[in-house]
């Protein structure tokens, strides 16, 4: 174990001494863009047709991650990188804001003196999501709620009415949170809006330049007098009225009838009598 850690000490001992040798830049500074928890590929490949002996990507001369023929060993990046020697590539997983900065990749390939060198730019930016915006509506009180993930750096929502409203019966929450791991922002927005003296209008938030889709709010409520389902209640509570009406005329008048007929039958016997 000791003798595989001094080998690999002294591989990384040999290649900073080489370093330290004549070092041919190929090359202006190269960009690459990657988004924060997204991954980059550094390619530091130049000749297909050669082979290499060594090659390896560093920052600030800390050492990130390469190929030796005889072997080497990556600390830091170990669980976010990986080599690709065919293709002399590293790839970088997990990006961070931390991550952001200037690179090198230098090389030397077998059976050839010069040490190549080129440096890389690494630029992280922050995924452009779509802001969510979710909508509630009680009586005539609307809150409308903004959210945005992964905000860097630091910018305010925005809000935008379509047509433009007297915002004078709006009232603004906004919170943010901090995600120490990424150092991205959370942000959060909710605007409360009395709808009570407003038509209806469209409403949409922006966060830098991702913009959410608009919404309508402060939308009227429907009468409820023309609501089918109490219009078809209506009717039949009619019908049933009627139908009751009808039927106690219709009792009535034959208790009527009845009653006439009993007082006819009641006078027969007497007038036969008188006769």
């Amino acid at each position: 174990m000791f003798q595989r850690h001094m080998h690999q000490a002294c591989l990384a001992l040999l290649l900073g001494w080489m370093v330290l040798l004549e070092s041919k830049d190929l090359s202006d500074t190269t960009p690459l863009v990657g988004p924060v928890g997204g991954e980059v590929t550094f390619q530091c490949l130049f000749d297909l047709g050669s082979s290499l002996e060594w090659f390896y990507i560093q920052r600030r001369y800390n050492f990130i991650n390469g190929y030796h023929i005889k072997g080497i060993d990556p600390k830091e990046y170990t669980n976010r990188t990986e080599v690709n020697r065919t293709q002399g590539s590293v790839r970088m997983w997990d990006l961070q804001l931390s991550d952001k900065g200037m690179y090198e990749c230098k090389m030397k390939y077998i059976g050839k003196d010069d040490i190549l060198e080129m440096k890389i730019n690494l630029t992280i930016i922050a995924n452009n999501r779509v802001p969510n915006v979710t909508v509630t509506c009680v009586s005539s009180l609307c809150w409308v709620t903004c959210s945005y993930l992964g905000d860097y750096p630091h910018k305010e929502v925005q809000w935008s009415t379509f047509p433009h409203q007297n915002e004078s019966q709006w009232k603004v929450n906004s919170s943010d949170e901090m995600d120490t791991a990424y150092q991205m922002y959370s942000l959060v927005s909710t605007v409360k809006i009395n709808c009570s003296s407003m038509m209806k209008f469209n409403l949409s938030c922006g966060v830098g330049g991702a913009v959410s889709e608009q919404h309508t709010v402060c939308v009227a409520l429907p009468d409820p007098t023309t609501h089918p389902l109490i219009v078809v209640s209506l009717v039949v509570v009619l019908f049933v009225i009627c139908v009751i009406c009808i039927a106690a005329f219709m009792i009535k008048k034959y208790r009527s009838l009845r009653h006439t007929n009993d007082m006819e039958k009641e006078e027969m016997p007497e007038r036969e009598q008188l006769t």
